[in-house]
C-alpha cells in the first residue's frame, strides 16, 4: 500500500511539473503565468461584481494587463474608474491623481496618443474645476501637459541642464552612448513601478556606456528626493 500511494505521489508530482517544462525561457514562464492570473481574474470579477476585495481585483488585473502590454485593457479600466468618479470638491488629491489620472495620461503617451491625453487633460479641468486643492490639482496637470513636447520617435532631442549633483548635462555631445531619457515624478504610479528595472538596468550596462537622464516633474522637493533614495537612483537628474 505504501509502495503504491508513493508510486501515486511520484507521479503526481511528475505530472505537475511537466506544464514548467514546456517553457524555454523564464519570460515564457512569467508570461503563462500571468496571462492565467488575468484570466482568473476577468472571471472572479465577472463572477462577483459586487465583492468586497473588487478594488484589489482590479489593481492587480489592471497591472497584468500592463504586464502583458494589453494597453487598451489598462486604459478601459482607469478610465471606467474616472467615469464612474463623482464631481468631489474634497476627493483625496494624491488617489486623485496617483492612481487615476497619471496612469490614464502615462497608458495614452506609450500608444502615441497626444491629442487624447489633451482632451483627458481639459474634462479633468472642467470636472474638477470645483475641487478644494483645485490650484495643487491645475499645477500637476499643467506638468502633465509638459509631456505632450516631448520628441515622437525620430525628432531630435535637446536637452542641457546642470544635474541636481552638479553635473552640466548637454545631450547633444553625448555621442557614441545609448541614452534613455526618462521624464517621471514620485507621484506617478506607472512611474515609480519602471524604477527598480531601470535602477537595474543602469547597475548592469553604465560601465558600458549606458546612461539615464531623469527628468523629474515632481513640485515637492522632499517627494524628489526620498524617492532617489529609496530607489537607489544615481544617474543624473533634473529638478526644477
Amino acid at each position: 500500500m505504501k509502495r503504491h500511494t508513493a508510486i501515486l505521489l511520484l507521479m503526481t508530482l511528475v505530472i505537475s511539473a511537466l506544464p514548467a517544462l514546456a517553457f524555454d525561457s523564464l519570460e515564457a514562464l512569467n508570461q503563462d503565468h500571468t496571462s492565467r492570473m488575468v484570466a482568473d481574474l476577468e472571471t472572479y470579477l465577472k463572477n462577483h461584481p459586487e465583492a468586497d476585495d473588487r478594488e484589489q481585483a482590479e489593481q492587480q488585473l489592471v497591472f497584468g494587463y500592463m504586464e502583458l502590454d494589453q494597453l487598451d485593457r489598462a486604459l478601459l479600466l482607469f478610465q471606467q474608474k474616472y467615469d464612474n468618479l463623482e464631481a468631489d470638491t474634497d476627493l483625496d488629491l494624491q488617489v486623485l491623481i496617483g492612481e487615476i489620472i497619471s496612469p490614464i495620461v502615462y497608458i495614452q503617451l506609450q500608444q502615441g496618443d497626444k491629442n487624447a491625453v489633451s482632451a483627458f487633460l481639459d474634462d479633468v479641468k472642467t470636472k474638477f474645476a470645483e475641487h478644494q486643492d483645485v490650484e495643487l490639482l491645475l499645477q500637476a496637470l499643467a506638468d502633465m501637459e509638459g509631456m505632450l513636447n516631448k520628441p515622437s520617435i525620430g525628432e531630435v532631442l535637446e536637452i542641457d541642464f546642470e544635474s541636481t549633483q552638479g553635473q552640466t548635462i548637454d545631450l547633444g555631445k553625448m555621442t557614441n552612448q545609448v541614452v534613455l531619457v526618462d521624464f517621471w515624478a514620485s507621484w506617478c504610479v506607472p512611474c515609480v513601478r519602471t524604477l527598480p528595472g531601470l535602477v537595474d538596468l543602469y547597475e548592469q550596462y553604465h560601465a558600458r556606456g549606458f546612461e539615464i537622464l531623469g527628468i523629474s516633474l515632481d513640485e515637492d522637493e522632499d517627494s524628489f528626493n526620498a524617492m532617489l533614495e529609496k530607489q537607489g537612483m544615481t544617474w543624473p537628474q533634473y529638478f526644477d
